[in-house]
């Protein structure tokens, strides 16, 4: 679904006008940045030399991994070391992914040719287009005619037993005989199909069969995601009981319902294409990290401005619209704060019910997250906003009042130094939002309620 704020991006005469600014319109002060369109905003009268208006990449201090992976508006993944809107695979913005650090430890991710394992297997062709836009998929085919296994699969170390691991790849049906292009991903400990967890997919129709946990194993998750052209991301999350390795698999299968390593009935030369296998410990996928015959880290993202940039007040409104991959009471969504002993803050978190905190001199002041109105959900676009404001706290999502305090004070603009974007004050790389941020704002005088509700319904 396209953001809402593009249907208001065109004034009459066809004068197109940035996300940010229209977060200001209304505005004498304040600060706002919408990452469907990369636009920043800063109304600062009191300081004019603050005043901005251009791209968050010439406002925002990014430190960025090396490279990281988004889909363009195009479809395809794109590398890059700058902050860049994400799109759908119908070429919507989603806004910027925000990531917490992962390593990727499958050893090469686009490569199957080697360090690979094959039975009754083969890559006849290593040159196919992939989700990057590169010639860099391979194919991965049956080299007999015969009712056996047909797999291919690869060792990896760098977990612990019991960690909740996420195993995924982007596959494609290749060629196929007669029927549907069935897949099976399984991961388990080395040697022992007894430990570990496996997944049916169906890659001509998109469906996926039951997670399900071998006698020792832990099933957590599965998933199945188009991604346009045909091609489709598999997941499998879940966990094997004991050692520190354990075996990534891809077998082909006759159908959803196959049970474990089953043997399938193939026609010689029936193919799938593949392209980034990604073996990460989590319980949710990241964006692609390529791999050519080692591990690869990618950074978490870092996203900062410092509060000298834009006005600061003895009142806030604080505002996001995000859509979350994981939710949680230390997911952060933005936090305004002293950068170094965390004493005095104000923030968002992507809790379930969603959460605002106000610490001033170390001592909470508020803490919203009431139960009654909408929550958050995984996938879902959501917008929160919070007034903060002596004895008068309020916070809203999606155009309900989800909670208030009476009783508090604020934070000292003298005492707030930075704003963080995505993630918490002083956290490590777990409090990142790891999702998607459309746009947020802060503004340096409290909203009443009718203006936080016609906010977060914008």
């Amino acid at each position: 679904m396209s953001h809402p704020l593009l249907l208001r991006r065109t004034l009459s005469g066809g004068l197109a006008v940035s996300g940010a600014a229209l977060l200001l319109a209304a505005e004498r002060n304040g600060f706002a940045c919408d990452f469907t369109d990369l636009s920043a905003r800063v109304k600062d009268t009191a300081t004019p030399a603050n005043n901005f208006s251009g791209n968050v990449n010439d406002l925002l201090t990014y430190t960025s991994p090396s490279t990281k992976y988004v889909r363009n508006a195009s479809g395809v993944y794109v590398s890059g070391t700058t902050l860049r809107t994400e799109y759908d695979i119908s070429g919507n913005p989603l806004g910027g992914l925000i990531e917490e650090a992962r390593t990727n430890l499958c050893l090469r991710s686009n490569d199957f040719t080697t360090t690979w394992t094959n039975t009754n297997t083969d890559e006849p062709t290593t040159n196919n287009t992939s989700p990057s836009g590169d010639t860099d998929a391979d194919e991965i085919a049956a080299t007999a005619t015969a009712d056996q296994e047909f797999a291919i699969e690869q060792a990896f170390t760098g977990r612990t037993a019991g960690a909740v691991t996420t195993c995924s790849v982007f596959l494609k049906a290749g060629t196929r005989a007669s029927g549907d292009a069935f897949i099976q991903l399984g991961w388990e400990a080395t040697g022992a199909s007894s430990d570990g967890c496996f997944c049916n997919f169906n890659l001509t129709s998109g469906a996926k069969g039951t997670v399900t946990a071998y006698a020792a194993g832990t099933a957590t998750s599965a998933a199945i995601t188009s991604e346009g052209s045909g091609w489709y991301r598999c997941v499998i999350t879940g966990a094997i009981a004991s050692g520190t390795v354990g075996v990534f698999s891809i077998h082909f299968i006759d159908n959803i319902s196959a049970a474990g390593k089953e043997n399938a009935n193939l026609t010689d030369n029936d193919s799938v294409i593949a392209w980034g296998a990604q073996i990460e410990l989590g319980s949710f996928p990241t964006s692609p990290i390529v791999t050519a015959g080692s591990t690869v880290t990618r950074n978490a993202d870092t996203i900062r401005l410092a509060s000298s940039a834009f006005p600061l007040g003895t009142a806030y409104t604080i505002y996001a619209n995000i859509i979350p991959q994981q939710l949680g009471s230390t997911v952060g969504i933005l936090q305004l704060g002293d950068g170094a002993t965390n004493m005095d803050s104000m923030d968002l978190r992507a809790f379930s019910a969603g959460t605002m905190n106000v610490k001033d001199g170390n001592v909470s002041q508020a803490g919203i997250n009431g139960a009654d109105g909408p929550n958050l959900a995984v996938g879902v676009s959501v917008k929160l906003a919070g007034r903060v404001a002596e004895d008068d706290f309020s916070f809203f999502i999606d155009g309900v009042e989800k909670g208030t305090d009476s009783s508090g004070t604020v934070p000292a603009a003298g005492d707030l130094d930075i704003l963080n974007v995505g993630h918490l004050l002083s956290h490590a790389s777990a409090f990142r939002l790891n999702g998607h941020m459309a746009d947020l704002v802060i503004l340096p005088r409290a909203m009443d309620n009718t203006e936080l509700g016609a906010l977060t319904t914008l």
